[in-house]
């Protein structure tokens, strides 16, 4: 299955918009000091598959999750592991939180 990416003004959208969706930091904890967003869920790539059930005691199978990591790559890795587990609408952040924080700098 493809890997769906989702770029960072469509993203700007959805919040702006308060469309429901699951945002999931897969970076390390050491690398949240860079920021984060308001309400995420934090599971490092590394823990992802092991702590998938928990993730979907939270987050329904069904509903749309965006992963991101620092710059878009763990993130689609992410992506692979959800939907092999049968999450069904997740979509990586491209250029991961980097690119989220260019775009606000760029924004202001």
């Amino acid at each position: 299955m493809p890997i769906a990416e989702l770029d960072v003004d469509a993203l700007a959208r959805l919040l702006g918009a308060a469309a429901r969706v699951a945002l999931l930091d897969v970076r390390s904890e050491s690398e949240r000091i860079d920021g984060t967003f308001d309400g995420d869920i934090s599971i490092p790539l590394d823990e992802l598959a092991a702590r998938v059930d928990e993730l979907a005691e939270s987050v329904s199978r069904d509903a749309h999750v965006i992963a991101y990591c620092a710059h878009g790559i763990r993130s689609r890795a992410a992506v692979a592991i959800l939907q092999s587990a049968g999450f069904s609408r997740v979509e990586s952040l491209r250029g991961g939180f980097a690119a989220w924080q260019s775009r606000r700098r760029d924004t202001l």
